[in-house]
């Protein structure tokens, strides 16, 4: 009935939307609550008319319906004048629901309308919007029921708000339905409500951005449950976007409320206030595993550098790493780091697909991330990639390469799809820099023997030869060359022996180490090497070098290196007093960093603004040329 139970149902409606037929079947089943604005005038009505009315009214409540609808109708032709009719339009109104007939039930409801008094238009009104929600016509149910609103007795506002919170929410009116539900439980004393409109507000804020709750959080009373609930909204979404100083002021601003509702206070501790995280994420099982290892140790001995220098020069508590496995969805583990941790960039991520996933995540929560394996997406403006890409690193070659006058070039590159990419990318930057690309030439990715190949070469007469290939090809290749006549050579060296053609090697040469290069310096001089990192040469670095082979028992590796700049990327700059998301992603583009593989600066696309290292070989050594800026 829509006396006492009516709450209830109420709340199952708002909780439970399935059962939503049930309550508009026990509202419309039986007559109104004796606390609602009206009521069948009985007492007023002579003997006969009260009869006829009360047996017809008695059918109703049997659920005899249709002997009910017979019995209202004949009671509406035999007293038509008589106020009484009235109220048999509204139950033959409520009869047709009954009998789901609908239109005829509106066509009863207008009739009241019309021919009621004020308390009965009200009751019409009333209906007609319960009638809307039986129909799902949410928009009609409100626009009925609203009007209500300061209407009815204050008892009976409850009701009418659970009613207007579900249609809004239907409709998807998120700050309409925050409204309602606000109403509800300031104006409602049954638990029930109040804790169905407590949970609704929390369900609808967590649905809007922060800009909309701002508004909310504004205008809700200062200690109002509704203020408590949008500002501990608010501290969540703005620590996970790095804004910790806003988030702090607002958990302050809301101690009061949430203590009066019955909240946890979303105050942080002072010592949680002071000490940033970095979250690295990492693969620590499947095939990456070696990788994934290798790469921690570059972080772990980023974040000691850095913490034994100029953090503690600055008094500033050293970072704390959050390490989580990447091998098994790394786009929930980051979000996890982001929301729950609350870390103020995130490294890692060797797999492609996953340094993607975790770069879509870092974006979407306005997070630096510092990949350690490439991504496709240029456009993110929170992702920074240490990585050089593969332009970079042949326009690093191509600036040390360039004289005063065009010079003849040839591509020996791998039959791969690697191979096939780089050799269009270098003809395309060689060709914009006046290079003249003579020749363009394969060889299978397994060869060990190119005695054809550079029989075919030395035919062209080249003065570059770029080879996009590892350091331990680069060994076999460059015999085989030199065997044919074609001696790598630096500019005003001596010429190469038995009347041999002097060239100059540009290669890649990834994975180069000490022992590769004494196997073939002789062949190699003059070469310009760019492998990324080759450790022995930073003098400015050593001591991080050394630190590394004491513990490893092996030189740093180039991931190693790349993990290395990427910590220190973070840890060298963040502020000493409240670290900061935005303000790091600043820094990363104002403030450079010398790390193992170069100064680490990045531009507005995340990309970094020097170019990777470029080395020369000179007699058995391997020299670091001085590093252009891109533009």
């Amino acid at each position: 009935m829509l006396g006492s139970g009516i709450s209830e149902n109420l709340q199952r409606i708002l909780g439970h939307r399935l059962l939503l037929a049930v309550f508009l079947a026990t509202s419309f089943g039986c007559p109104p609550s004796q606390r609602l604005p009206t009521k069948p005038p009985l007492s007023k009505a002579p003997v006969n008319v009260r009869r006829d009315f009360s047996a017809a009214q008695a059918l109703y409540e049997h659920r005899k319906y249709p002997q009910a609808a017979r019995a209202f109708r004949d009671f509406v032709q035999r007293y038509a004048s008589d106020p009484l009719s009235v109220w048999a339009q509204l139950y033959l109104a409520r009869t047709s629901i009954k009998l789901d007939q609908l239109d005829d039930a509106e066509k009863h409801l207008s009739l009241v309308s019309a021919q009621g008094s004020p308390n009965e238009r009200m009751l019409a009104r009333y209906e007609g919007g319960l009638l809307a929600i039986k129909r799902q016509r949410w928009q009609l149910a409100e626009e009925q029921l609203a009007p209500l609103l300061g209407q009815l007795p204050s008892e009976r506002e409850p009701e009418l708000l659970a009613l207007l919170l579900h249609s809004s929410e239907m409709l998807g009116q998120h700050a309409r339905t925050i409204e309602y539900a606000d109403k509800l439980y300031q104006r409602s004393e049954r638990p029930a409500e109040r804790a169905l409109a407590r949970r609704t507000i929390a369900a609808r804020l967590a649905q809007l951005a922060p800009p909309s709750i701002e508004v909310i959080y504004r205008k809700a009373a200062k200690d109002a449950l509704l203020r408590a609930l949008a500002g501990t909204q608010l501290v969540k979404a703005y620590r996970a976007q790095g804004q910790l100083e806003r988030a702090n002021d607002i958990a302050d601003d809301i101690a009061d409320a949430c203590e009066r509702s019955g909240l946890p206070s979303p105050k942080l501790a002072n010592s949680e206030r002071a000490e940033a995280r970095i979250g690295v994420l990492l693969p620590a099982s499947g095939r990456y595993q070696q990788a994934g290892r290798l790469a921690l140790r570059g972080v772990a001995l980023g974040l000691d550098a850095q913490s034994t220098s100029a953090m503690q020069h600055a008094k500033v508590k050293q970072p704390q790493l959050l390490i989580r496995d990447s091998s098994h969805d790394p786009a929930a583990q980051a979000r996890q780091l982001i929301v729950d941790d609350r870390v103020i960039a995130l490294i890692g991520g060797l797999r492609p697909e996953a340094s993607q996933a975790i770069a879509a995540v870092a974006a979407r929560f306005g997070v630096p991330y510092l990949p350690l394996g490439p991504t496709a997406d240029s456009s993110n403006p929170w992702t920074f990639r240490i990585l050089p890409d593969a332009a970079a690193r042949i326009e690093g070659l191509l600036h040390h390469a360039q004289g005063t006058t065009p010079l003849r070039t040839i591509v020996l590159a791998p039959q791969s799809p690697y191979g096939n990419n780089m050799s269009a990318l270098f003809r395309r930057l060689a060709t914009a820099r006046r290079f003249i690309v003579v020749g363009d030439h394969r060889y299978p990715p397994s060869a060990t023997s190119f005695v054809a190949l550079a029989k075919r070469i030395a035919t062209l007469k080249p003065q570059i030869v770029f080879i996009p290939d590892t350091a331990q090809r680069i060994a076999l290749l460059a015999p085989a060359l030199a065997a044919q006549g074609l001696w790598s050579r630096r500019s005003g060296s001596p010429p190469p022996p038995n009347k041999g053609l002097a060239i100059r090697i540009l290669a890649t040469a990834d994975g180069l180490n000490a022992r590769l290069l004494a196997s073939a310096a002789s062949y190699l001089q003059g070469a310009l090497l760019s492998p990324g990192y080759f450790g022995e040469q930073r003098t400015e670095l050593n001591a991080v070098e050394s630190t590394y082979l004491a513990r490893h028992r092996q030189p740093a590796s180039l991931l190693v290196a790349y993990a290395f700049d990427a910590t220190l990327s973070v840890v060298g700059r963040l502020d000493p007093s409240t670290p900061d998301r935005n303000s790091l992603s600043q820094s990363l583009r104002n403030k450079a960093v010398l790390g193992l593989t170069g100064p680490t600066l990045f531009g507005a696309n995340g990309k970094r603004m020097a170019l990777p290292p470029t080395y020369e070989v000179v007699n058995s050594q391997v020299t670091l040329l001085p590093q252009p800026a891109t533009n």
